[in-house]
């Protein structure tokens, strides 16, 4: 459900699926200067999300992004948990990248 939601605002930002994988393949996503390379859709995505600039999407900034969209607080947390590989709780832009990518 999540996903997709997110798959449907990333095509919206980027015009295709397909555009998208292209423009993520051969891209380092654990180097620290991954922001720098990200295609322009995807940080204006990252910017829309990450509200307080942290560097980071939390739930709360995904129900904030999402707000009437139906989707429920579990999903949004089962969602980071399934994408979130430090573990602190959130999305990083490396993970959030990752996701993205892999669509």
């Amino acid at each position: 459900m999540l996903p997709d939601q997110l798959a449907l605002d990333a095509d919206k930002a980027s015009a295709t699926e397909y555009e998208m994988k292209y423009k993520c393949s051969g891209r380092d996503l654990t180097d620290q200067n991954s922001q720098h390379k990200m295609p322009s859709e995807v940080q204006a995505l990252l910017a829309s999300l990450d509200a307080d600039k942290s560097g980071t999407v939390s739930t709360k900034e995904f129900l904030t992004a999402l707000h009437g969209s139906g989707i429920k607080e579990a999903d949004v947390r089962e969602f980071i948990s399934q994408h979130d590989k430090d573990g602190d709780g959130e999305l990083n832009v490396e993970e959030l990248m990752q996701f993205l990518c892999s669509k």
